[in-house]
């Protein structure tokens, strides 16, 4: 009898024992998710503030430099205009897209359309699609509301992804659109500030080609890109061309603390004035 009791007085400590051992492998758990938790919040303000400064940094260049000149010097070494994303600092992505080198989608008809649709790689027929799908929504809203001056539908043209996939458009074209496309009303385009899969817009693909190469080596200038291209007279463009910004610039900022990523995107506007001032049209985080 003794003996049983031992042995029932063994099992319970051992019962307990592992009853104890299990609440401190959860207790252990819990406390190593704690902290991750408390980690990746530590990490995501910082990258926050990072993304801040960051943005305090851009819109104060643009609003201090004489960025609306033609002058290459006014650009910070390793900075562009046409969308190609750079290192502002550890941690820190930019892209500056100034608007005129964009197609404004909202200006121009079903043939251009077809153009540009074309001249970013989209098959003929394809392209052809949806240059009529878009002229069917810009149609609509025309007679709605006005298309290039109502404030609404300037608000819901801000989403271009939305409005191309309501035209029809293949998933695989989308983002390739949104990238070269704008709503603001630009009156011309900027052959210097065009991102490189919209320059066959204007210039046959073994020109671009050259052109690109310059822009890499950082050595396009406008006298440059007369020489490559072996145009100077755009009289008969489709649209009035000209060789600098037009003080809208389509921002994204990443910010990047310990694999924590925030995305931002800006729309900036450059007001001309004694002192020029930027002001942010449109901010959001992605």
């Amino acid at each position: 009898m003794k003996y049983k009791q031992s042995g029932i007085a063994l099992l319970q400590a051992l019962l307990i024992t592992l009853v104890i051992i299990v609440m401190a492998i959860g207790f252990s758990y819990n406390a190593r998710d704690q902290v991750e938790i408390a980690a990746d919040f530590v990490a995501r303000t910082e990258a926050d503030l990072k993304l801040d400064s960051a943005k305090s940094d851009i819109m104060y260049w643009l609003s201090v430099k004489e960025v609306h000149k033609i002058r290459p010097s006014g650009v910070p070494k390793g900075w562009n205009l046409y969308g190609k994303p750079f290192t502002l600092e550890k941690g820190i992505t930019v892209s500056i897209q100034d608007i005129a080198g964009l197609y404004p989608i909202n200006l121009l008809g079903e043939a251009s359309d077809r153009r540009w649709l074309t001249a970013i790689g989209i098959p003929d027929s394809q392209a052809t699609t949806i240059a009529a799908g878009l002229a069917s929504i810009k149609n609509q809203s025309s007679s709605r509301v006005g298309w290039a001056s109502n404030d609404s539908v300037k608000r819901n043209m801000q989403f271009l992804e939305h409005e191309f996939r309501v035209a029809g458009v293949p998933e695989q074209f989308i983002g390739r659109m949104s990238d070269t496309a704008t709503i603001y009303p630009t009156t011309y385009l900027n052959p210097l500030n065009m991102p490189d899969n919209l320059l066959p817009l204007l210039y046959p693909r073994d020109a671009v080609t050259a052109v690109v190469d310059a822009r890499n080596q950082g050595q396009l200038t406008q006298s440059m890109l007369r020489q490559l291209t072996g145009i100077s007279n755009y009289d008969r463009f489709f649209m009035n061309i000209q060789m600098h910004p037009v003080g809208l610039y389509r921002v994204e900022v990443q910010s990047e603390v310990n694999d924590i990523k925030v995305n931002r995107l800006l729309e900036l506007m450059l007001l001309p004035r004694t002192k020029p001032y930027i002001y942010v049209l449109q901010e959001r985080n992605v």
